[in-house]
């Protein structure tokens, strides 16, 4: 599976999520980020697989596994607070800040590591 595929495959599940918390809480911020996730997966769904951001997610190690996105903290963090407090930005630059989460996840993965 392509990696953008993955991803967007991602950020759908997690718009699903979102979506089934806006029903149990009424909650617009709910609404409001899964439809951002639905929007970036839209978006990251177009783009070819050697994006510079998704070579930056695989060097990050966030496509290890086949057929899954592999999220660390930082992403899933990301994730979870897209649109949730507001606007954020657009697609591109939300994928642009995956990519930096991801590096960040993978260089506290690497210091832990460390002896």
């Amino acid at each position: 599976m392509e990696r953008a595929t993955r991803l967007a495959n991602y950020l759908r599940e997690q718009a699903r999520w979102r979506g089934d918390k806006a029903a149990e809480y009424d909650d617009d911020r709910n609404t409001q980020s899964g439809l951002a996730l639905l929007d970036a997966a839209e978006y990251v769904e177009q783009l070819p697989d050697d994006d510079p951001r998704l070579a930056r997610l695989d060097r990050a190690h966030c496509f290890t596994v086949p057929d899954v996105f592999c999220a660390g903290e930082e992403v899933g963090h990301a994730v979870r607070l897209h649109y949730f407090h507001g606007a954020t930005g657009s697609p591109s630059q939300f994928l642009d800040d995956l990519a930096g989460a991801a590096e960040n996840d993978a260089k506290q993965d690497a210091d832990l590591d460390r002896p």
